[in-house]
């Protein structure tokens, strides 16, 4: 199924790069990468970092350490996988060469997705009764979470008004959003939340 998924999307790429279909280009891609998330998420660990090597070694496919057994832990983890595949592979789709009516385009198509994906890691998040050590790393999770649903109902609003001056002030809050999130946790949480933040990159905290 992953190979006949990951084959259908990579026909749709060919066409719209030789249809030079620049939306057509990102949202190809962006379904390329969502699937291929998705579908290592499905697998056990060993195997997902077969597949997904890059996102393995960011810690996507299993969490590590002593925490691994618990469920809250392994609840974090997969709604973080879940994230990663269906919010962070699309909210990195935009391409540099994008026209404003193009990325506006571009944005109709993503943002339901996205703002699907956040609701349902917060209805999976609030579930779940963190371990007493991480409660405030859970909290801060949460809050993550809210903050990056608000910003992207704000920038469907932006795109739906036709508002492209609000825009860009909404891509950068909403990336120091991440930013000071990935700096609040505490060591011991990262590997959990690692799919969505990554912590093997040079900016990390």
């Amino acid at each position: 199924a992953r190979a006949d998924a990951l084959s259908e999307v990579a026909h749709s790429v060919d066409e719209a790069v030789a249809s030079r279909d620049l939306v057509a280009v990102a949202m190809a891609g962006a379904d390329a990468n969502s699937i291929a998330l998705s579908s290592a998420a499905d697998l056990p660990p060993h195997l997902c970092a077969v597949v997904e090597p890059q996102a393995a070694a960011n810690g996507f496919c299993a969490v590590e350490g002593d925490e691994a057994d618990a469920e809250f832990a392994r609840v974090v983890h997969a709604t973080a996988q879940r994230l990663a595949a269906d919010f962070g592979a699309r909210a990195g789709s935009l391409l540099p060469a994008m026209t404003p009516a193009e990325t506006s385009q571009l944005l109709e198509l993503i943002q339901p997705p996205i703002e699907d994906a956040l609701e349902d890691a917060r209805q999976a998040l609030g579930a779940i009764e963190p371990l007493a050590k991480f409660e405030a790393d859970h909290a801060r999770l949460l809050r993550y979470v809210d903050e990056t649903l608000a910003l992207a109902r704000a920038i469907t609003a932006a795109v739906s008004e036709g508002d492209r001056e609000s825009l860009d002030d909404l891509f950068a809050r909403s990336g120091t959003v991440a930013a000071t999130a990935k700096c609040d946790f505490t060591a011991a949480f990262h590997p959990l939340v690692a799919p969505v933040f990554g912590f093997n990159a040079p900016d990390s905290c």
